[in-house]
């Protein structure tokens, strides 16, 4: 629940402003893609009543939370290197 509060700051702080100035676009849509697939995944896990479905939320959960750091630290890499080249340019 934590991080549906963070997510949801982050949303008219970062995410709409930051598109609306069209920076780091691609990692940044992706970053909220799979945030959006880690929530849906996430009530999956918690309602999901059936042994048949059950292991492979978990499994789409487990990938996607693996992946989420790594695009994190290159969607923050790409827009501090975009920041610099708009302050030298």
């Amino acid at each position: 629940m934590r991080t549906l509060l963070l997510l949801g700051a982050l949303v008219p702080l970062h995410v709409q402003r930051a598109w609306r100035d069209r920076k780091n676009r691609a990692t940044g849509a992706t970053m909220v893609a799979l945030n959006v697939l880690l929530v849906v995944t996430a009530f999956g896990l918690y309602y999901a009543g059936s042994d048949v479905v059950r292991p492979w939320i978990s499994d789409l959960h487990i990938v996607v939370g693996t992946i989420l750091p790594a695009l994190f630290v290159v969607h923050v890499l790409l827009g501090r290197r975009m920041a610099r080249r708009r302050q030298s340019g």
